[in-house]
C-alpha cells in the first residue's frame, strides 16, 4: 500500500492493528472516526497529514517515541478524540499547531513551557486541563488557543509576548491576573473568565484591547497605571462586580 485517501477508514470498530508504513502516504481525515484505536505510538519518520487522527472516539492516550522536536506536526492532528486524556512526550515542544487538541475536553496535560507559538484552538475546549500557563517571552498566541479551558486557575507572563490573538484566553479559570502587554493584541482576549476577580496592570502598560473583560461578572478590583493612554471599547462591557 502506498497510498491511504481521505476518512478511508471512518467509523471502523473492530480493526485491531494497523503498521504506518513510512514509505505510504496519508491523505487528511485518513484514520478519523476509528472506533477499536484506544493508543497511539508515533515515531518521527511516519508520515502525519492535517486531522489524521481526528475524532477517535476511544483514543486515550498517545506516546511520541522520540523527541517532540523531531516531528512535523500537522494541524488537527487529534481534534474531536474526547476521550483522550494523556500525552507522553519529551524535549522542548515550542510549536504547537493549530487545533491539535481542539475539543479534547478530557485531556489532562501541562502546557509545555517552552512554547513560542501557539496555533489558532490549539487547546478549545480542553475542559479537563487544569493548573498553570506559562508563557514565554516573545510567544505567540493564536485565536481561540485556550477558550473555554475553564479548569486552567493560573496565568503567567515570563516577559513581553509577541502576540495574543483574539479570544486567546477567553473563559479561563484565573481568579487574579498580572498583565504584561505584549507587542500586539487583539480583542477579547479575556473575555468571559467568570471567576476573574482582580487584575494588575503594571507600570508601562498603555493600553487595553476592545471588549478585553468583557463578561467578566466576577471582577471587582482592576488597579490602572500612570502610563495608561487608551481603554479601547467595551473592555469592561458586564463586568457588573466592578468597584
Amino acid at each position: 500500500l502506498t497510498h491511504l485517501g481521505s476518512n478511508a477508514l471512518y467509523s471502523v470498530k473492530s480493526m485491531k492493528e494497523w503498521s504506518i508504513s513510512a514509505t505510504c502516504t496519508y491523505d487528511a481525515y485518513a484514520f478519523s472516526g476509528i472506533a477499536s484505536i484506544h493508543k497511539l505510538v508515533l515515531s518521527k519518520d511516519m508520515p502525519l497529514s492535517q486531522n489524521l487522527f481526528s475524532n477517535l472516539p476511544n483514543l486515550e492516550i498517545v506516546v511520541f517515541k522520540d523527541d517532540i522536536s523531531a516531528y512535523t506536526l500537522p494541524e488537527g492532528l487529534f481534534s474531536g478524540c474526547s476521550k483522550l486524556v494523556a500525552v507522553d512526550y519529551r524535549g522542548a515542544w515550542k510549536n504547537i499547531p493549530a487545533t491539535i487538541f481542539k475539543g479534547c475536553s478530557k485531556l489532562n496535560m501541562k502546557v509545555p513551557t517552552d512554547a513560542i507559538s501557539i496555533g489558532n484552538e490549539a487547546f478549545m475546549g480542553c475542559l479537563s486541563m487544569s493548573g498553570k500557563i506559562s508563557l514565554a517571552a516573545d510567544a505567540t498566541v493564536g485565536e481561540s488557543a485556550f477558550a473555554n479551558c475553564k479548569s486552567i486557575t493560573e496565568l503567567e507572563f515570563c516577559g513581553q509576548a509577541r502576540s495574543f490573538a483574539k479570544d486567546c484566553f477567553a473563559g479561563l479559570g484565573i481568579t487574579s491576573l498580572t498583565y504584561v502587554q505584549p507587542k500586539s493584541c487583539g480583542a477579547e482576549i479575556f473575555k468571559g473568565c467568570a471567576s476573574l476577580e482582580k487584575v494588575v496592570l503594571p507600570n508601562g502598560t498603555t493600553s487595553l484591547g476592545t471588549y478585553m473583560f468583557q463578561d467578566c461578572k466576577a471582577l471587582k478590583e482592576v488597579s490602572i497605571p500612570d502610563s495608561m493612554t487608551s481603554i479601547n471599547d467595551y473592555v469592561f462591557q458586564n463586568c457588573a462586580a466592578l468597584e
